[in-house]
C-alpha cells in the first residue's frame, strides 16, 4: 500500500516549510532583539539555515541516488554521514564560539526539522488516505 503513494503531496508542502521558518526566525530575531539578546535570534537564525542546508543536500542526494544504476546502501551511509557531521560541526562550532547565546543555533536546526517532520507527516498521511479510497 505505501510503495502506491506519489511523494508528488509529501514534497508539495516543501516550500511552505521554508516560509514559516524564515518567519519564524524573523519574529524570534524581532523578539531577542528588543529584549537586547540578539545573538540568541541570530544563531537560531543560523540553525534554521542548517537545517535549510540539510534538508537541500538531502534531497539533492535521494535524487541522485535514485539515479543510480545500483542500489548500494555504502554510498548512500557515507554520504549521509558526511552531511550531517559537516552540519554538526558547523553547528557546533557556531553554539561553542557564542556561547551561551550560541546554543540558539541548535534550537534553529531543531524547529527546522520539527517544521519539516511535521509537514511531510501530514503530507504523508493525507496521501495514505487518499489511496485507501
Amino acid at each position: 500500500m505505501a510503495a502506491d503513494v506519489t511523494l508528488d503531496g509529501v514534497t508539495r508542502g516543501y516550500r511552505r516549510v521554508l516560509y514559516v521558518a524564515a518567519a519564524l526566525g524573523a519574529v524570534v530575531l524581532v523578539v531577542t532583539v528588543l529584549l537586547g539578546h540578539y545573538l540568541v535570534g541570530v544563531t537560531l537564525c543560523v540553525g534554521i539555515g542548517l537545517g535549510f542546508i540539510n534538508a537541500r543536500l538531502t534531497v539533492s542526494a535521494a535524487a541522485r541516488f535514485s539515479r543510480a544504476k545500483t542500489r548500494a546502501k555504502r554510498p548512500i551511509v557515507f554520504s549521509s554521514l558526511q552531511r550531517l557531521g559537516a552540519i554538526t560541526a558547523v553547528a557546533l562550532l557556531v553554539a561553542y564560539s557564542f556561547r551561551p547565546d550560541g546554543l540558539a543555533v541548535l534550537a534553529g536546526l531543531a524547529l527546522f526539522h520539527i517544521l519539516l517532520l511535521g509537514n511531510t507527516s501530514s503530507a504523508l498521511l493525507g496521501e495514505l488516505r487518499r489511496t485507501k479510497q
